[in-house]
């Protein structure tokens, strides 16, 4: 009986209103939010005046590496000379853009604008074409109930990482959107497809490239070579248009970069630099040996998830294959990389979307959906980004509102000093996030095998 009303109540038309009007609250509310957080123009220590500001630079004829300054009183970047002077050091911000010179192309057309309204126009655009993308996946994959949208609705504005991804202005979604048509082009089988959307994941980032190698396992030849041709076309036009100082400058940013242990960073190299590494963190005990076994181990982890899916092939469709080592080399290559920062994190919605999908006519499988359900649940615990004189592992940190302005003309900068305040910091749990969506698209393998429902 109380399954019955249970399963009535998700029908009941005043239920979907209910949900449907929650959905259009919580939209409202991000939208508010996000104006807000651009008012006073682009908050200056937020990642997207970098984007901004190479994209700039490339319309003006200039490299995507340059000092530059945000002027928060007139809400715009300014290009300086490299610095010549004490002051202009501090003042000028070398460009750490850590993305390849090509991602440079998507940023360009909002560049055309001012600051606060390219903003404002790249977060509207993530977001449109998310939920555009989510639709589309929540079709193929059959779920057609009235609540799902309003739901998917409801978890792309609620979705902390998603929120991190557009107070800062990253391009996290973009990857999500992508990733999510290389999804759906697996599921229909579309091999060239798939290989387009894989090989542009790849020129959004790097660490993408640990799905090239699960594929390679399964041995699917069509996805892997047009993956890898669209990718060596991209960089090789990111080459001609922005020139190889530009790759030389981005390749000494990548290697020069080490802000790897703050807390949003939850790949394992981030876990244990804060722990046991001797970064910009105190450490409770410096050890590089247990750096090494602890890295060493999810390596092994991974390749034992990648040998274990290609034994499983023989029973189970090219389809659900694929798309299983693609769901688990999500969380892995997060998890695997240098920088797995939760604003990328929106892509472990594409991994328990696809355990879901697999296991829906899977008797007993209670286990991976259990386990995807509490990863999305710790990845999307709200938790502020560690400042640099806070790198200690306590849980509760202590904050102090500080800012400043800088005068154009007579170089003096004038200081703001608001209240203190504490919060929850635990990074940890976006760790272990990502090894128990891993575990579940394992769990998802072994069930499917067991019950050769894919064969």
């Amino acid at each position: 009986m109380a399954v019955q009303s249970s399963v009535s109540l998700w029908n009941k038309r005043w239920f979907l209103w209910l949900v449907h009007c929650a959905a259009l609250v919580m939209t409202a509310a991000l939208l508010t939010g996000l104006y807000f957080n651009a008012l006073p123009n682009v908050p200056q220590k937020a990642d997207y005046p970098l984007l901004y500001a190479s994209a700039r630079s490339a319309l003006l004829g200039g490299s995507v590496f340059r000092h530059f300054i945000y002027e928060p009183v007139f809400g715009d970047v300014l290009f300086l000379a490299p610095p010549a002077s004490p002051f202009d050091a501090q003042a000028s911000r070398l460009m750490e853009n850590l993305n390849a010179p090509i991602v440079t192309l998507l940023a360009m057309p909002f560049a055309t604008y001012g600051l606060r309204a390219s903003y404002y126009l790249w977060c509207g655009a993530q977001l449109i074409l998310a939920l555009l993308v989510s639709w589309r996946l929540l079709a193929r994959f059959e779920l057609r109930h009235p609540l799902l949208k309003p739901a998917s609705l409801l978890i792309l504005t609620g979705f902390f990482p998603i929120l991190a991804n557009l107070l800062i202005g990253q391009l996290g979604l973009f990857l999500f959107v992508v990733l999510g048509l290389f999804l759906l082009a697996l599921d229909q089988g579309q091999w060239r497809r798939a290989g387009v959307w894989l090989g542009l994941a790849l020129l959004l980032k790097l660490f993408v490239g640990l799905i090239f190698i699960a594929l390679l396992v399964q041995r699917r030849w069509l996805v892997l070579s047009w993956g890898s041709l669209i990718w060596v076309l991209g960089m090789g036009a990111g080459l001609l248009i922005f020139g190889i100082d530009d790759h030389i400058r981005w390749l000494q940013v990548l290697h020069n970069y080490h802000a790897g242990a703050l807390s949003w960073n939850a790949a394992l190299k981030g876990v244990t630099e804060r722990y046991f590494g001797e970064g910009l963190t105190i450490s409770i005990y410096p050890s590089p040996w247990l750096c090494w076994a602890l890295r060493s181990a999810a390596y092994i982890f991974t390749a034992f998830c990648f040998i274990q899916l290609g034994r499983f092939q023989p029973r189970l469709t090219a389809r659900v294959a694929s798309l299983l080592a693609a769901a688990i080399s999500l969380p892995l290559m997060l998890l695997l990389a240098p920088l797995g920062w939760i604003y990328y994190f929106p892509v472990l919605l594409l991994s328990a979307l696809v355990c879901w999908h697999v296991l829906r006519d899977v008797p007993r499988a209670r286990l991976a959906r259990s386990l995807s359900i509490l990863a999305l649940m710790l990845s999307g615990m709200p938790q502020l980004l560690t400042a640099g004189n806070n790198m200690t592992w306590e849980l509760w940190h202590r904050y102090r509102d500080d800012g400043f302005a800088m005068t154009q003309g007579t170089q003096q900068v004038y200081y703001a000093t608001g209240p203190d305040f504490h919060w929850f910091v635990a990074p940890e749990l976006y760790t272990l996030a990502l090894i128990l969506m891993a575990c579940a698209c394992m769990s998802s393998a072994y069930r499917l095998r067991s019950t050769q429902t894919g064969a």
